[in-house]
């Protein structure tokens, strides 16, 4: 659970300092946002490598699922984004309960965190499956943490705004804040989870 919460927390560092670079220079297209992306990934990944590398003889292999599936989700994301159906009106950008209900012919926000978790959910299930039981459960839990930790953003995001300390500008302190903390919620629903099905290879 530790090591799933190291990693969350090394990507969302990397993810904050790519972002602030990013606006830095300037260039905050979808390509070197996906190559940042895909690096986070990679240095996630890395992490929980040192373990899995104890436990399943592929675990060579997810480094690179870690940081594809990381990029493919967020390529995902923007293809529905550009299709012109999922951003909320601007009007609702701060209503709760259009973030996770969404309005008229929206797609809820939370949609694309389970979408993100699961797609890379299932990048890493292809490592695991065959080497530890009921793998599957593994893409589930992916899912689900990227939904709690999208909801916590989102809550602590809209209450900090309200009282006016929050932003939203990427190198704004409480943004790094807000967003470890809904990693470390992700790091250890996985977390959890990941101990659970290693036990079952003893």
């Amino acid at each position: 659970m530790l090591v799933c919460s190291a990693t969350a927390f090394i990507r969302v560092t990397f993810d904050l300092i790519s972002s602030s670079a990013s606006s830095a220079i300037g260039n905050t297209s979808i390509i070197t946002i996906l190559i940042f992306t895909a690096i986070s990934g990679a240095l996630g990944g890395m992490a929980q490598y040192s373990v899995l590398r104890r436990w399943i003889s592929t675990a060579k292999y997810w480094v690179l699922a870690t940081s594809l599936g990381s990029a493919l989700g967020l390529a995902v994301n923007n293809f529905i984004h550009e299709l012109d159906i999922a951003t909320l009106p601007v009007r609702d950008a701060n209503n709760f309960l259009a973030v996770f209900a969404g309005s008229a012919g929206r797609i809820p926000l939370v949609i694309f965190d389970i979408i993100s978790g699961l797609i890379l959910g299932l990048a890493q299930w292809l490592v695991l499956r065959g080497k530890v039981p009921q793998a599957g459960w593994w893409v589930l839990a992916s899912s689900f943490g990227m939904l709690f930790n999208g909801v916590a953003v989102n809550v602590m995001r809209q209450v900090f705004g309200r009282m006016g300390l929050y932003s939203g500008a990427a190198y704004d302190p409480l943004n790094w804040v807000i967003a470890i903390i809904g990693g470390a919620i992700y790091g250890a629903i996985t977390g959890i989870i990941l101990v659970r099905l290693l036990q079952k290879t003893q």
